[in-house]
């Protein structure tokens, strides 16, 4: 039974994480925002990353190049957050 809830939850985490990646490259790249697929991914990641606005400055430019910090940071909390949450549900596994 743990090992389903390890897996579903390691797929919700890798999606969130996908999303979150893509949006990240999506305004790294200056994508046109009135495109409907660029759109969706704005739409469905927003609430991932919007608890992370004012965390740090919303952009960093480097060598001309602007970076989303607020996606950056987001995706590093997801990432450090599903990999504690898997480990402690192994270690408390029976298995």
């Amino acid at each position: 039974m743990i090992r389903l809830l390890i897996k579903l939850f390691y797929t919700a985490i890798t999606l969130i994480e996908g999303l979150i990646g893509i949006r990240f490259i999506l305004n790294l790249i200056n994508a046109n925002k009135n495109n409907d697929i660029v759109a969706a991914v704005f739409q469905y990641s927003e609430p991932f990353v919007k608890p992370f606005y004012g965390i740090t400055s919303s952009t960093f430019n480097m060598f001309g190049i602007e970076f989303d910090l607020n996606s950056l940071v987001a995706l590093v909390f997801f990432m450090v957050i599903g990999y504690i949450a898997i480990e402690l549900m192994k270690a408390f596994s029976r298995d």
